[in-house]
């Protein structure tokens, strides 16, 4: 189920990073941050060097200035009706309100990250439902230190439900990868 909004997210990862800022010996510079779907889709300047995986601003288009849902979303629906089911792309039953897609308005998700000033790392699976925003974020980065890498053979959620496949852990690893060289 998905109740949260934009808003919780953005709390849940202002709690988290405040939380890490209080453990011993943890510079406010060194920490990153990855970020799934539509949960990459709003940066914080504070994020020395994020990666933002399967960004999810392909579900939101910029629309006279506000953030709007894409028609042929499969959770678009429960976003209309108030909320409903639909399939996870095949991976789980997903549960969505309206209220989450609601959240998203006032977002121009490409504006966002044009002014961005930080690095930051895109990572997408080609078989993702969505398509693959590397070449136009890199358009976007304007000079900033940013990289696209697109892992052949991953989904949207990187398979994790098919078993050891080892999609998830080259994610990992390309991350880890990322915060080393830029942190």
């Amino acid at each position: 189920m998905i109740e949260s909004t934009i808003l919780t997210r953005i709390e849940d990862t202002e709690s988290a990073y405040a939380f890490a800022l209080k453990r011993p010996g943890v510079q406010a510079a060194h920490v990153g941050v990855v970020g799934w779907s539509l949960g990459s889709a709003r940066r914080s300047r504070r994020w020395a060097a994020p990666v933002l995986v399967s960004l999810g601003n392909r579900l939101v288009e910029p629309g006279g200035g506000h953030g709007e849902v894409r028609d042929d979303d499969a959770g678009c629906a429960a976003g209309r009706e108030g909320g409903g089911d639909h399939p996870g792309r095949g991976w789980k039953k997903v549960t969505t309100y309206r209220s989450f897609y609601e959240s998203f308005k006032g977002l121009d998700l490409d504006r966002s990250l044009s002014k961005y000033p930080g690095a930051f790392l895109s990572i997408h699976g080609s078989l993702d439902f969505l398509p693959d925003p590397g070449q136009e974020l890199m358009k976007a980065a304007g000079g900033q230190p940013a990289e696209a890498v697109t892992i052949g053979g991953a989904d949207h959620i990187f398979k994790v439900f098919d078993g050891p496949k080892g999609y998830a852990d080259r994610l990992m690893e390309i991350s880890l990868d990322w915060f080393t060289r830029t942190l």
